[in-house]
């Protein structure tokens, strides 16, 4: 499901980025999305920006809702 690398996400000069919380190390981690949800994660995006007046990005909102998820959140998983 999932790919890691232990390297920093760095803009193009090679730096570590900086958000809102402040410079944070990050892993690459790869995930796939139905079409439906990445709608979603675009369309909130998107919201968002027209609400506030500025970009945000999808990483921003996942790292977000990762942040605020809970055992509570993941009991509503459908496990096979």
């Amino acid at each position: 499901m999932s790919v890691r690398q232990s390297s920093p996400e760095q803009d193009g000069s090679g730096n570590l980025q900086q958000n809102g919380r402040g410079m944070k190390k990050r892993e690459k981690v790869t995930f796939y999305l139905t079409p439906e949800q990445a709608d979603k994660l675009d369309d909130l995006a998107y919201q968002h920006g027209k609400h506030i007046k500025k970009r945000i990005n999808r990483n921003d909102i996942v790292r977000l809702l990762i942040d605020y998820c809970t055992l509570a959140h993941l009991a509503e998983i459908d496990h096979e």
